[in-house]
């Protein structure tokens, strides 16, 4: 090999880290439409709670709204090909899907694009819900695990519960602070669901929270939130712990 392709090859050498980092870089900065929401979250806190069945207006929450609940579930909050609003194994892309249920009929959050996807035009609230009382409640949002998701082929399904238990959590918290009320419901129509939505077997039916829009009274007094310790300071521990 002459001396003038050894100058070039180590010029490509040289060069190449330089392009993948720069190719990399355009492949991951996508610019994310984050939903305007207030930060302080200390009232939700405070407030957090479910709805009782017999409270729900059946007023049904807007299209902003379900759109910020979706994105508080399971979007995307950072710039690049990872990073969501709740924890997932290993890093990777969610493996719980979200359904939203109404009565125009069911839709799926699509995470990447932060806006949903029609799945049907039928009103299939009915035949998902164990409750009578509460089929007519004006959106209920249906998660859902895709085993085929789950980080490197792995069959342990407990990460989607996990993950199911953080999102719901996600979506009381922001609930509380848009004015929209919210029940976590259990008994749920699993066949219902897979047949509605057009599921595969394997996928898993794990609960919906139903919505509307509306104050959640609470029963019982609320708690005033335990103070901050002075700056610097540690908070008190019990003696056995000491």
């Amino acid at each position: 090999m002459d001396s003038k392709n050894i100058i070039i090859i180590g010029l490509i050498l040289v060069a190449l880290p330089g392009w993948l980092a720069w190719w990399r870089s355009s492949k991951a900065n996508v610019a994310l439409t984050l939903p305007a929401v207030s930060s302080d979250l200390m009232p939700a806190l405070q407030n957090r709670a479910s709805t009782a069945r017999a409270d729900f207006t059946r007023e049904a929450v807007s299209e902003e709204d379900l759109l910020k609940l979706a994105w508080a579930a399971t979007g995307k909050n950072r710039d690049g090909n990872s990073g969501y609003t709740v924890p997932l194994a290993m890093g990777s892309d969610p493996y719980v899907d979200v359904y939203l249920y109404d009565q125009n009929g069911i839709r799926r959050y699509d995470y990447d694009n932060n806006g949903f996807v029609d799945v049907s035009s039928t009103d299939a609230r009915a035949d998902i819900m164990m409750m009578s009382e509460i089929a007519d409640i004006p959106q209920m949002m249906v998660f859902v695990i895709n085993p085929d998701k789950l980080p490197g082929g792995n069959p342990d399904t407990t990460y989607g519960y996990v993950a199911v238990g953080a999102m719901t959590q996600n979506v009381y918290l922001l609930a509380e602070q848009l004015g929209v009320q919210r029940r976590y419901i259990a008994s749920i129509k699993a066949d219902g669901i897979k047949t509605s939505a057009g599921l595969a077997d394997n996928q898993i039916p794990v609960a919906a929270v139903i919505l509307a829009r509306g104050e959640t009274k609470l029963t019982t007094t609320r708690m005033t939130p335990p103070a901050a310790p002075p700056a610097g300071e540690l908070p008190p521990m019990p003696p056995e712990q000491k």
